[in-house]
């Protein structure tokens, strides 16, 4: 029988690992090799080497088994819902997460709750003031995400001006292609073909560069439109009160502006590991199939095969 991989971000006792370790595999009982592969830009790169070497140990006879099946998932980050949306069509096998990253699910109202209400059972002395109802920490998280609209506000401008740059300028200098070794007259690609390859790339950024410097979008004007634009977005009460901020704010944010106003109302010596820890805990205690509106562990379940 063929393994199974899922290749997530973070280090391998990160966040990412433990809470799909707990959901997908312990929770929704799904056989799956959970794997950390760092940054989002090994994801890849990791889930092809366990697929590849299943297939050399194939070809070279060692096996006659079925071929290992890897799949990733990386956050979302500040990408578009489109984006988003694209990378779950059917036969995929990298996707991301619909909220901005898995901290964004440690922070559900109904799971912080839960983690609270353990702290309060359990730590001796605690301000019996803490929320421990939804009700009572969705108001809380709402409070302490709506400072951070202008800064979220200004990280989708970022993101959004970065897919435009990328889209119009690419400035790095790409090599010979590999066809250029086999029709070389030797394995070697000489002087001639590199400095060919060399002036075409610099002729083409020049070119590229040109065409830039006249692209309105990054004016003055054009770049403040666009950041009163995100602003205006994130600022209609529908995404605090829908809490549509809980999927697209930054997570890590939001989860050490919790573990300050904790420490300054109820533990002072409160550790962000220890909350962590416990909204896994919580997660773990909740979690039942659909318990998202939009369920990504469940849907990402039933992708694995």
């Amino acid at each position: 029988m063929a393994d199974v991989y899922l290749i997530c971000e973070g280090p391998t006792d990160g966040l990412d690992v433990r809470v799909l370790d707990r959901i997908i595999a312990q929770k929704l009982g799904k056989a799956v090799l959970i794997m950390a592969a760092g940054g989002d830009t090994s994801l890849g790169s990791v889930a092809s080497f366990f697929e590849e070497r299943s297939r050399k140990l194939q070809t070279d006879g060692a096996l006659s088994v079925p071929v290992d099946q890897a799949y990733s998932v990386q956050d979302r980050n500040f990408c578009s819902i489109q984006e988003v949306d694209s990378s779950w069509k059917p036969g995929g096998k990298r996707f991301m997460w619909r909220r901005h990253e898995i901290e964004n699910y440690l922070l559900d109202p109904g799971v912080v709750a839960d983690a609270f209400s353990f702290l309060r059972r359990t730590v001796a002395g605690l301000d019996t003031g803490m929320p421990v109802t939804e009700e009572e920490v969705r108001e809380l998280m709402r409070a302490l995400a709506r400072p951070m609209i202008e800064e979220h506000a200004g990280w989708l401008a970022y993101a959004r001006l970065n897919a435009k740059k990328d889209a119009s300028l690419s400035t790095r200098i790409k090599g010979p292609p590999k066809r250029s070794r086999s029709l070389a007259t030797s394995r070697y690609i000489d002087r001639s073909a590199w400095l060919d390859r060399l002036m075409k790339e610099c002729h083409r950024i020049r070119q590229e560069a040109m065409t830039f410097a006249s692209n309105t979008d990054f004016e003055e004007s054009a770049v403040t439109q666009l950041y009163d634009e995100m602003f205006a977005e994130v600022s209609q009460p529908a995404f605090l009160s829908d809490d549509i901020y809980l999927a697209d704010m930054n997570g890590k944010e939001l989860m050490s502006a919790l573990v300050g106003f904790a420490r300054q109302h109820w533990l002072p010596k409160l550790r962000r590991s220890v909350l962590e820890d416990e909204s896994i805990n919580a997660l773990e205690r909740v979690y039942m199939p659909h318990y998202f509106a939009q369920d990504d562990f469940l849907e990402l379940a039933n992708r694995l095969v």
